[in-house]
């Protein structure tokens, strides 16, 4: 535990001398010919603008993988992947929803920055919504790798996505497929693999799958042999005329919006055991989608690929189920694995805690894009990916705002973690996360002072952030796209792309 005050992650003018001395000597070697043939970068052709492929899942919290500790076979694919990967083991979405954490990832930005969680989008009629869009001023990770000379390419499977909102600036072409499951995802990456193939130009792909959102479908060979007695439970309830029709359904049929009125549903309970193996079955079918999007995309050791999530999913660890509740480790602890085997040959794993919104800088150095320094809040990976070490220059934070427009904030400050509501200054919660990883023990009365110094940086990073203006736009859309945004619906819808 650290009982002393926030360290304020590191005196910035001292990274600057030292970057300046480093840079004179630097001068003076090369100005020598200290430099020669030899000594280059022997992969600095691989180096060179890599293929990047950047793979997000919702709704995946990182302890339900094997490679961050789970005890069920998951992942068999991912496992594989990080075994000559770079695995951040404490990587934190900036939110604990899609719209904002997604729009962090693309952006470099923070919640409070970017806008994009401040309300959700609202259903105008049948077939009209009011979106939120990006600020205009926000520049997004493809918009920075096309000016590199990157072709651009998006397949999303989350109908908040939809064209107009901002998220497909920079892209030369953008699916967006809805809430459909991995297979459907596929096949619209099939329909541009030939030009991703081709790799006239280096190229830059996202793909967001949306499988592990509820209703979570039984993915049948797993799920049989990690639990015993589910279809005995389903069949039994089903036949029970005490209980309500909905009590009666089968838990793959259900949105969260059901799932959270049902009443065998609670903490230790069999039902939530069933529920938490369904979900693990969805990770398990989507792990072997990803194995074949290697194929689909023809991902190589010389390309680049990162692999994390938009945000996690309670069950009942603290109450909740579903996401957009609170800001604890199940929702905003997500995976996050750099595989590019040509460059990095062995595993490595870091543990300090990062950022969702480090990405952007991270992959615009790799492609050979940077971004001056402080137009972001975030800083690049690049030089604890190559083997340097870590220094954390800013503090890494989540935000949530409720439907109700309420807000949680969270910081981070080495391994220990407050959340405060904003609105009441002295609603604070301090953990140590190492001593304590479930967060069940509540440290602010046995550390104040240490808390509310916490609560202070906290709101000063946060105010001191600058804002960008979002907006917001009415789309004419299909009425199943529409649908889908109002109940988060998953079953199989068939929409039109063009429309998307």
């Amino acid at each position: 535990m650290n009982d002393k005050g926030p360290s304020l992650w590191i005196v910035m003018a001292c990274l600057l001398i030292l970057g300046g001395l480093a840079g004179w000597f630097g001068e003076q070697l090369i100005g020598a010919g200290g430099l020669d043939e030899s000594s280059a970068d022997p992969l600095a052709e691989v180096r060179e603008q890599p293929d990047i492929f950047l793979i997000t899942i919702g709704n995946l919290r990182a302890d339900h993988l094997p490679g961050y500790g789970y005890h069920r076979p998951t992942a068999p694919w991912l496992t594989e992947v990080s075994q000559g990967a770079h695995t951040f083991h404490n990587a934190s979405a900036t939110s604990s929803w899609d719209v904002p954490s997604l729009a962090s990832a693309i952006t470099g930005l923070l919640p409070v920055q970017h806008g994009m969680g401040a309300v959700a989008d609202r259903t105008l009629s049948k077939t009209r919504m009011e979106l939120r869009t990006l600020p205009s001023k926000a520049t997004t990770l493809a918009e920075r790798l096309k000016d590199a000379g990157y072709n651009t390419h998006a397949i999303v499977a989350n109908p908040h996505l939809a064209k107009d909102t901002g998220f497909e600036r920079g892209f030369d072409t953008y699916h967006n497929v809805g809430y459909a499951r991995a297979p459907r995802v596929e096949l619209a990456v099939e329909r541009i693999s030939a030009d991703i193939r081709r790799r006239q130009r280096p190229v830059f792909v996202w793909v967001h799958f949306s499988d592990t959102h509820a209703p979570y479908r039984n993915y049948n060979p797993f799920l049989y042999t990690w639990v015993e007695g589910y279809d005995q439970y389903i069949k039994a309830r089903k036949k029970d005329p005490e209980l309500s029709k909905l009590n009666r359904r089968a838990l793959p049929t259900l949105l969260m919006d059901e799932l959270k009125r049902r009443d065998d549903l609670a903490a230790g309970s069999d039902g939530l055991t069933y529920l938490a193996s369904l979900y693990d079955s969805e990770i398990r079918f989507i792990d072997d989608h990803i194995q074949l999007l290697y194929g689909d995309l023809g991902i190589e050791d010389e390309d680049l690929v990162v692999i994390t999530a938009d945000h996690g999913e309670e069950f009942r660890d603290h109450g909740n189920l579903g996401h957009r509740m609170a800001l604890y480790e199940e929702s905003v602890r997500v995976p996050l694995v750099f595989s590019w085997p040509a460059v990095w040959h062995e595993s490595a794993r870091t543990f300090e805690r990062v950022s969702q919104i480090d990405l952007v800088p991270t992959l615009a150095e790799i492609a050979g894009a940077p971004i001056r320094q402080g137009e972001l809040l975030a800083r690049s990976l690049l030089p604890v990916l190559d083997g340097g070490d870590f220094v954390q220059d800013h503090p890494v934070t989540a935000e949530l705002t409720h439907a109700d427009g309420s807000r949680l904030l969270a910081i981070y400050d080495d391994t220990n973690k407050l959340i405060m509501d904003p609105q009441r200054p002295d609603d604070l919660q301090l953990f140590d996360l190492t001593a304590d990883p479930q967060e069940s023990k509540d440290l602010t009365a046995a550390m104040p002072d240490y808390s509310q110094e916490l609560a202070a940086a906290l709101t000063a990073h946060l105010e001191a952030a600058e804002r960008f203006n979002n907006g917001v736009i009415e789309v004419e859309l299909p009425a199943a796209f529409v649908e889908q945004i109002r109940s988060a619906q998953l079953r199989p819808t068939v929409i039109k792309e063009d429309n998307l």
